[in-house]
């Protein structure tokens, strides 16, 4: 009985010498591991990390639902506007009835509604509600879009807390392979609402002329992966995906949207300073350049009223950048933050042996 006790605690004695290895001892099994199963090429890793995200997402329908979320956002805010204009203008036009024949006539000579009349000098309400919709299309899918940015990160978030992120790193996947992998497979999952929306928008022309919808879907396209790539920097915020998701959205909507547009408005309108708009417009530039969202929605208003006399000039800044140069803006973001989120997996992977 001794002897068997005995031989348990050596036993035990070496599986917990075991358990605790020295940075020799972890390279050399690292090798032997390699010898055994042979050295996977670079782009085998990538493969292999966007392939596993992919899988994933399949079998996910909740993220299936998040891919439709913001569509189904645009779609509900737009019956809201419809049903308020269609509504509102009838209602004038009830009123200017019962002014008298040369009351009536000065209002339908007004300035300010010219192109928006039919030939009885009732208001077209399709034509108002066509042009609301080119100027209000991007901001609502902007919106949209921060509701559901942060499903992206919900991955990265789970096998981190769970320990297959740091088991992935022991066995050669270092962060560039991790993060690029992750990159390329939500590259393809971006694609299925841009071509949605896109498809969408060639059959329903009164939000955008059918010839810049190309133009659009690239936009549409790099401003989601644009998302992930912020989504993959909050990431290292959040351990817990549950509540990670719910600052992650709030973050997109009031941290780089709606937030910095308010305060900016507060801040001009108390120093007073800003008569011919200058200040405010040099706000608005600032958050081109540096918020993906409000790109986004500026450069989708650019090309949603492109070519309209009518909205023309209906100008937020003195000259807005068309698509493309929104495109560029956005892959600028992409590069910079995508580096910063593989820099800092890469301290926090390597942290252990300081």
């Amino acid at each position: 009985m001794k002897d068997i006790i005995a031989e348990q605690e050596k036993i035990k004695q070496q599986a917990q010498q075991q358990l605790y290895m020295s940075e020799a001892d972890e390279e050399k099994a690292m090798e032997e591991y390699a010898s055994f199963e042979g050295n996977q090429s670079f782009f085998q890793k990538v493969y292999y990390v966007a392939f596993h995200r992919l899988k994933l997402f399949y079998r996910d329908s909740a993220q299936w639902v998040s891919l439709l979320i913001p569509l189904t956002f645009v779609m509900m805010m737009s019956y809201i506007f419809y049903s308020f204009i269609n509504v509102t203008t009838r209602a004038r036009d009830a009123q200017e009835q019962e002014l008298t024949a040369e009351e009536r006539e000065a209002a339908q000579n007004n300035p300010r509604s010219e192109g928006f009349r039919n030939d009885d000098g009732t208001r077209d309400v399709n034509r108002i509600i066509s042009l609301m919709l080119k100027v209000l299309f991007g901001f609502l899918l902007a919106i949209g879009s921060s509701f559901t940015a942060g499903m992206s990160a919900i991955l990265p978030m789970e096998e981190r807390k769970g320990g297959l992120r740091h088991m992935m790193h022991l066995f050669g996947l270092n962060s560039f392979q991790y993060w690029l992998g992750m990159a390329l497979a939500d590259l393809v999952i971006v694609l299925i609402p841009a071509s949605i929306c896109s498809i969408l928008l060639l059959f329903f022309d009164e939000i955008m002329d059918t010839e810049v919808v190309g133009e659009w879907f690239f936009l549409f396209w790099i401003f989601g992966c644009s998302l992930n790539i912020y989504s993959y920097l909050f990431s290292h915020i959040f351990s817990n995906p549950e509540t990670g998701i719910k600052y992650i959205s709030m973050i997109y909507s009031i941290g780089l949207f709606i937030g910095p547009l308010v305060v900016w408005a507060i801040v001009v309108g108390l120093i007073s300073l800003d008569d011919d708009g200058e200040l405010l417009q040099l706000g608005y530039s600032i958050c081109y350049c540096i918020s993906p969202l409000f790109c986004f929605a500026i450069t989708t208003y650019d090309v949603a009223v492109r070519g309209h006399d009518l909205i023309d000039e209906w100008k937020i800044f003195d000259k807005i950048p068309n698509g493309w140069v929104g495109c560029g803006v956005l892959c600028i973001h992409i590069v910079v933050i995508f580096s910063l989120v593989v820099f800092i997996d890469h301290k926090i992977r390597n942290s252990y042996k300081n």
